[in-house]
């Protein structure tokens, strides 16, 4: 069956957080790749991994792949752009590096690629409100603020930086939202908790969805991770994937800031709830609140928001790319996903890293 989309057709929040087989959204493919796919000079190969770069002293010569089966291609091109997110890109350059001396030479001639590894500080809190309401009416109508990210909110509290405060009217507004997230600390353990609560059955499955569904509300807060060298991105001595290529790990720890700034977002969270009902009155109660170095796996806590690894600047001393996101030692790579980025800023980064995206294609499109 062939779907056409038409100027005009209805928009919709339901496919928040997941895919969208009709293109109603707006993501990757729908508002850049599908526009051009017609063109004579564009080729797009889905289901392909690119293995390893090689080079000839300042240029990448060559890019190669594997194709939907399997065999190894290799591809040539004036100019390579990397951006497979933060992780991968740097594991990418270091197995690259790993089998060419002089691509090791280059890319870590500071030593620092994989370096300064950043998320987010995550955390916020949850109440329950006394009625039951129908959330799937006002999907995605969410609203953020930038109180916490004040100058004054900043020196008050003692912080180095601030963050933003916002909440999701999404999170638990249908059933599939409630039951992926229950006992989850990040994307890694989505459903974990249903499959580990054995006695979540039967009545109590019902009782569950009673007390939940329609009567939870989340406050949530993103802040700035102090940037720390340590915090990096390396490759497995002994774990591989199946095209025989090392694994990335990432070794990562919180700074003692990124824990008091938590803390301090997660408590003005939870005021905002208790004061926002009925004039101050305070009817929600809240259930939780905190910071995600709270959870189990929060070393680990790395689903969304990865950043860093291969940082921009100045200078060739401090940095992994220029500012313009070229590897300093070769002329023609570029790295443009969210690892060119020095620090996690106090907001969602996709927007910072579209427009960076799109500043270099400026660039490009001057150098071909």
């Amino acid at each position: 069956m062939s779907l056409v989309k038409k100027a005009g057709d209805p928009k919709t929040g339901y496919v928040n957080r997941y895919g969208d087989p009709l293109e109603l959204k707006s993501d990757t493919w729908v508002s850049l790749l599908s526009p051009i796919r017609d063109l004579p000079n564009f080729v797009f190969r889905p289901n392909c991994i690119v293995t390893h770069l090689e080079c000839n002293n300042e240029r990448i010569t060559t890019v190669n792949y594997r194709d939907p089966a399997g065999r190894p291609v290799s591809v040539e091109g004036d100019i390579v752009v990397v951006a497979c997110s933060a992780i991968e890109s740097v594991r990418l350059l270091k197995i690259s590096a790993e089998m060419n001396d002089e691509f090791n030479r280059r890319i870590n001639q500071n030593d620092l690629l994989g370096k300064y590894f950043l998320t987010h500080s995550f955390g916020g809190c949850v109440a329950t409100v006394p009625g039951r309401y129908d959330k799937s009416l006002s999907v995605d109508s969410d609203w953020a603020t930038d109180y916490c990210a004040m100058e004054e909110f900043i020196k008050d509290n003692g912080l180095w930086a601030g963050g933003a405060i916002y909440n999701n009217t999404s999170d638990e507004a249908l059933p599939i939202s409630l039951g992926r997230t229950f006992g989850a600390q990040d994307l890694d353990t989505l459903w974990k908790g249903f499959e580990n609560s054995y006695t979540l059955a039967g009545q109590r499955f019902v009782d569950f969805f009673d007390s939940r569904f329609g009567r939870r509300l989340s406050m949530a807060f993103m802040a700035n991770q102090v940037p720390q060298k340590t915090n990096r991105i390396e490759l497995h001595s002994d774990v591989y994937d199946k095209w025989g290529r090392k694994c990335a790990y990432i070794i990562k720890d919180w700074h003692s800031h990124d824990i008091y700034l938590m803390d301090t977002l997660a408590n003005m969270c939870a005021k905002i709830i208790e004061y926002g009902v009925d004039g101050g009155q305070g009817n929600f109660k809240v259930v939780e609140k905190g910071g995600v170095y709270l959870a189990e796996n929060s070393r680990a806590r790395i689903a969304n928001h990865i950043l860093g690894g291969a940082r921009f600047g100045n200078d060739p001393a401090d940095s992994v790319l220029d500012k313009n996101c070229k590897a300093w030692k070769f002329d023609n790579l570029y790295v443009t996903d969210g690892s060119f980025m020095p620090s996690s800023g106090s907001g969602n980064p996709t927007l910072t890293i579209q427009a960076n995206s799109f500043r270099i294609a400026d660039i490009l499109q001057e150098r071909l």
